[in-house]
């Protein structure tokens, strides 16, 4: 249970698309929550599944809605990506903090206590990431174990401070932490939201915004979340990479990013590009032995790749 001293409204936002196999797992791990529901208000968008989703989160909400602050579900007519979905959230948000989750991941029980003692402690104001246990599921329904996210080097980075976490996100293109963001809802309104330009990455220029404006990202060394590795815009079992996820991080680069790089990484980045580019109109991006070589000789171009990879065989 929480105490007076954490007594502030969160709101939780889940973010749903054709999720009616995970959403209610989802669901559950919310309500479970040690901080207590009667301080958690529930935001849950969906992005106008073609799935039982709605209707699964409907019969939920009527068993359950009761243990809230507050509820509320949108479910969008039209499929307008991960962003415009999140944004629809946020909007409807009146916690002082915002807890965002996909609705095939899962909270640990005490993942919004340990945020809002974190934040307490430390009078921040701005946004609080944390490690996340990946994990897959087996054919008989059992959790696998897969990694801890972020990298210690990105971990070792969001520790530091605002000039070296600012500098490591231009040129890197993101943290490996959406789904542990603990964002303060004040911050967020006055950046108006995530940029919708970018209908599949909603984070990266979000984070981007945050650090602009003079404020920094916090770090919290606990696993506050399970992050279900599977298919995404940015992730497939039977694709190498998603060529609509590595197109749209190059517009970032040049509708947000080509007046804050040097020449070099300008170079390194268009360079990386241009191979995955050559790798995807003539073999594909299916998981074959010459597109793993062509694809990893364009990762290592780009700034940091290497360096993230080599960090995975440290152990913490």
């Amino acid at each position: 249970m929480t105490n007076s001293k954490n007594a502030l409204i969160v709101s939780v936002c889940v973010i749903t698309y054709n999720s009616s196999s995970t959403v209610i797992e989802t669901l559950n791990s919310i309500l479970c929550q040690t901080y207590g529901t009667t301080f958690i208000e529930l935001i849950i968008s969906d992005d106008a599944s073609t799935d039982d989703t709605p209707l699964l989160i409907k019969e939920w909400l009527n068993e359950n809605a009761g243990e809230f602050h507050n509820i509320a579900l949108n479910v969008q007519a039209i499929n307008s990506g991960i962003t415009k979905n999140c944004n629809a959230a946020w909007k409807l948000c009146s916690g002082e903090w915002i807890k965002t989750i996909a609705g095939d991941d899962i909270l640990e029980s005490n993942c919004i206590l340990d945020n809002i003692n974190y934040v307490h402690d430390k009078n921040i104001k701005s946004v609080l990431f944390s490690k996340m246990q990946a994990f897959s599921v087996n054919e008989d329904s059992s959790f696998r174990k897969v990694a801890i996210l972020p990298s210690l080097y990105q971990q070792n980075i969001l520790k530091n401070n605002r000039e070296q976490q600012y500098k490591y996100l231009l040129r890197a293109e993101g943290f490996s932490v959406a789904p542990s963001a603990f964002i303060n809802r004040d911050l967020l309104t006055r950046l108006n939201f995530a940029d919708e330009r970018f209908l599949m990455i909603e984070d990266y220029p979000l984070w981007m915004k945050i650090l602009e404006s003079g404020e920094q990202c916090y770090f919290l060394d606990k696993i506050t979340v399970n992050y279900r590795v599977g298919q995404s815009v940015s992730y497939s079992q039977d694709t190498l990479f998603s060529i609509k996820h590595i197109m749209q991080r190059f517009m970032i680069d040049l509708e947000i990013n080509r007046n804050k790089l040097t020449i070099l990484i300008k170079l390194r980045k268009a360079l990386s590009f241009m191979i995955i580019l050559i790798v995807y109109l003539f073999f594909g991006n299916k998981k074959r032995k010459i597109n793993y070589i062509l694809y990893y000789i364009g990762m290592v171009i780009k700034p940091y790749w290497l360096i993230e990879k080599l960090s995975k065989f440290i152990k913490e």
